[in-house]
């Protein structure tokens, strides 16, 4: 019998430990693929835009497809299990909704005032010359990636709040017998 107890016992500790192993291995894999899906969606512009300009896209792209993630598929997430980084989160998102908000302001004018006739020595975030179609998606992905951040930010927010009290995480924190 005591044999039995034991055995089950490292059958449970190899069980958590597989789970938090392919938790982490599922957190890795969507960070990889934000990633890559974000700079697959630069490429075609790439060879116009500046490196500023195209670190700002790809940071906000990354963080669209990540925040989708966390909004959508919450309760399969490893990061997100605990409270401490709910709320970590939550606090972090406020003042992270007001960077993207003036960093899509910041570079949705860029499209704004693109200099068709600029000389190509003169510095602008996109090249002098660009192709119309380039242009339009290029504006196209501005407004994509700063819409979406602050849109996600905020459901985000949203979700951490609904997570925390449907799961009543704050009451087993707070009332622990």
């Amino acid at each position: 019998m005591t044999y039995k107890f034991s055995f089950c016992t490292f059958a449970k500790k190899k069980s958590v430990n597989n789970k938090l192993f392919l938790g982490i291995a599922y957190e890795i894999l969507w960070f990889a693929l934000a990633a890559i899906v974000a700079y697959l969606l630069i490429i075609p512009a790439r060879h116009a835009i500046s490196d500023q300009f195209a670190i700002y896209l790809m940071w906000s792209l990354f963080l669209v497809f990540t925040y989708f993630r966390f909004t959508a598929f919450m309760m399969h997430s490893v990061l997100l299990e605990s409270i401490w980084v709910k709320v970590f989160l939550f606090i972090l998102n406020v003042p992270l909704f007001f960077f993207v908000l003036n960093q899509y302001y910041t570079f949705g004018r860029v499209y704004d005032e693109y200099n068709f006739t600029a000389p190509a020595t003169v510095l602008q975030h996109i090249k002098s010359g660009t192709e119309l179609d380039d242009l339009m998606y290029i504006k196209k992905l501005v407004t994509f990636s700063g819409v979406a951040a602050m849109v996600l930010i905020v459901l985000l927010e949203a979700r951490i709040v609904k997570a925390i009290f449907k799961l009543r995480q704050l009451d087993k924190l707070l009332y622990k017998k």
